[in-house]
């Protein structure tokens, strides 16, 4: 879990001297308050941040890091007079974050390239050219890269535990949130989207960017594909699959086969294990000459 955003709006005639009090209280490590003007109204919004990985490292939190997290927060809100209940989550965003060798992580990231259309290479980070897997949509975005990059990029230090790391994220934006509440009734609050479960949730469910299966060269993916119990055509059909992705993106598969074939052949590659996106083997993509990469993403049974 990474960044937590909570707001209040509150109008002329409410007391302030809460919200200025939160503003100016020794806030803990990661946790930032601040006031802006509603604009065109005489209404303010006092607005929360919250930096996980300040208070609960890097590694995946468990119900009684939140529960240790939430009493910080609790705390440092109690010194206004203030609650969790006087606001309203805005923004939160779930990450798991893993290790790769450079090699390794600079091929994965050129690998994933393969997705589709809506994932690409982005010059996310002052312009670098190095890859982001980035997918965005109005109220969820999804990407995926190297930590230390980020980092540096943005010409900030870079911590010992952020060397070699790699970050699977997705952003839960307000209109996300928004339409969980309209949708689900799901309110708005700590209770419900903090917890180690709607981030397993959201992770997990972000298969069509953190596609399933180990990834193969190509001639790896085929002999796996070979040596199983599917038929002669069905085999074919998938290995003639894989290579158009390789040379393409998935978008391609367009004029392989209809979308539903398409969903089939893929679920018999999430059963072999193998990945649809394969490791291009050329010294100009891949002077490693790595064939295979254990799956990174986070993937959690029966959620």
């Amino acid at each position: 879990m990474d960044t937590i955003d909570f707001f209040r709006v509150y109008g002329p005639h409410e007391d302030q001297k809460a919200y200025t009090k939160l503003k100016k209280a020794a806030a803990p490590a990661g946790c930032k308050a601040w006031i802006r003007t509603l604009k065109g109204t005489k209404n303010h919004i006092c607005w929360f941040k919250i930096q996980c990985h300040e208070q609960l490292g890097y590694s995946t939190p468990t119900k009684q890091d939140i529960a240790n997290l939430r009493s910080i927060v609790d705390g440092w809100l109690a010194c206004a007079d203030l609650s969790l209940d006087d606001f309203t989550l805005a923004r939160i965003d779930y990450d798991y974050n893993f290790y790769m060798s450079p090699d390794e992580a600079d091929l994965l990231l050129n690998t994933m390239q393969q997705l589709s259309t809506k994932t690409a290479r982005m010059e996310k980070w002052n312009g670098t050219s190095d890859p982001t897997v980035y997918y965005q949509c109005k109220s969820r975005h999804m990407q995926l890269y190297r930590k230390d990059k980020e980092r540096k990029d943005k010409k900030k230090p870079v911590k010992a535990e952020e060397e070699c790391m790699c970050r699977q994220e997705v952003q839960c934006h307000s209109g996300r949130i928004k339409y969980m509440r309209r949708k689900y009734g799901l309110v708005r609050d700590w209770d419900n989207w903090v917890t180690p479960e709607m981030e397993a949730y959201y992770l997990t469910a972000a298969e069509s960017v953190f596609p399933s299966g180990d990834f193969y060269s190509l001639d790896r993916a085929a002999a796996i594909i070979q040596a199983s119990s599917y038929s002669d055509c069905k085999k074919k059909r998938l290995q003639e699959m894989l290579a158009i992705i390789q040379k393409d993106t998935v978008a391609a598969l367009k004029d392989f086969a209809c979308p539903n074939t398409i969903k089939k052949y893929f679920a018999m590659l999430k059963e072999l294990n193998v990945n649809p996106l394969t490791i291009k083997v050329n010294p100009e993509d891949n002077p490693s000459g790595i064939t295979y990469i254990k799956n990174p993403f986070f993937k959690s049974k029966g959620i």
